[in-house]
């Protein structure tokens, strides 16, 4: 069942009930079980697409940072492809860094101090010039756009992570911690409509559903996953202006060369993997959740109303519950 007990719950009841326009009331039991039997369709849609969505962030577009995880789904991971560009980046600043030492030692004012280049030295400068550094070095709009590239990556990642989390908290139709239909569809409707159930003392110990706000945490539970949406839409608009640039600015064939030994398609005969294509893939990556997110949203706001409140608010409700709360907190410290 899907509850949040105790002095914590009778916190959050209050909060909300300030929070959320609408006047808060209670159903019981029975009226609940009549709903979600009215809406049974729906609530199973919803909590099917629901395992939809968590195969596809777990299986088709993981994020990477999963533990333990198989070769095949991390090459198909965001961390995957973020890594490629973290090694591109790093390998970049070592020949960066490389070509300006050698450069300061052709200029310094006195070779006699062991400052100067020797012929190899000098001959490696000229092909590291030759092979397309003549036009990377000593630039640093290129250097300052990797650089960027991979924070803004680490940003999304750490991002991704926590929306995968909570996606992967959502009740569902496959459910490891209950035995029957009816339970998975009565707590993907207690999430999506309520914020828990609770069994209220002084009633005959009948449980009854705490519907906060006149029903508006429906609106809620859809302004957050829309919330998800939006950072998804944003991180693939910025990457897909990297790869604009990429097209446009990164198509230099030491800048290449960077990417050679992470070649996704390494293949004989394949052209050159570029930045604007790796830069692709992860746009692709960050559309992948956005069907099923849409979806889940679709088929939530296809629910029908909820009951209307069958009796009025309680104000010393909450008042009585967590005085005993306290009460029984005070006993236990005692103790």
């Amino acid at each position: 069942m899907f509850k949040i007990p105790g002095w914590h719950t009778i916190f959050l009841i209050t909060l909300l009930a300030i929070a959320i326009p609408g006047e808060s009331y209670i159903l019981s039991r029975p009226i609940w079980d009549q709903y979600v039997q009215r809406e049974w369709n729906n609530f199973e849609a919803i909590a099917k697409q629901i395992d939809v969505l968590k195969y596809t962030v777990n299986s088709d577009c993981p994020v990477g940072t999963e533990r333990p995880i198989t070769q095949s789904l991390y090459r198909r991971s965001l961390l995957y492809f973020h890594n490629i560009l973290a090694e591109a980046r790093v390998a970049f600043e070592i020949s960066f860094a490389k070509l300006t030492k050698l450069n300061n030692m052709k200029n310094s004012p006195n070779p006699m101090d062991g400052q100067g280049l020797t012929t190899a030295q000098m001959r490696s400068f000229r092909m590291m010039l030759q092979s397309g550094w003549d036009r990377l070095w000593p630039m640093t709009k290129t250097r300052n756009m990797l650089k960027n590239m991979d924070k803004f990556g680490t940003e999304t990642i750490i991002r991704t992570m926590a929306i995968a989390e909570e996606i992967n908290a959502l009740p569902g139709w496959e459910d490891d911690n209950s035995v029957t239909d009816k339970k998975n569809i009565d707590d993907v409707a207690l999430f999506i409509d309520t914020t828990g159930a609770m069994d209220i003392g002084g009633h005959a110990g009948a449980e009854e559903i705490i519907v906060i706000g006149g029903g508006k945490m429906r609106s809620i539970r859809i302004a957050l996953i829309k919330a998800k949406l939006r950072w998804l839409r944003i991180y693939q608009g910025d990457f897909r202006g990297y790869q604009g640039y990429a097209k446009l600015s990164m198509a230099n064939p030491a800048l290449l060369d960077l990417l050679r030994h992470n070649d996704p398609k390494s293949g004989a005969g394949e052209e050159p993997f570029t930045y604007a294509e790796l830069l692709g893939k992860m746009v692709d990556w960050y559309g992948c959740w956005m069907p099923e997110l849409q979806e889940l949203i679709s088929l939530i706001e296809r629910l029908g109303p909820l009951p209307g409140p069958e009796q009025q608010p309680r104000p010393d409700f909450i008042e009585d519950v967590s005085d005993q709360e306290h009460h029984d907190m005070e006993v236990e410290t005692e103790t």
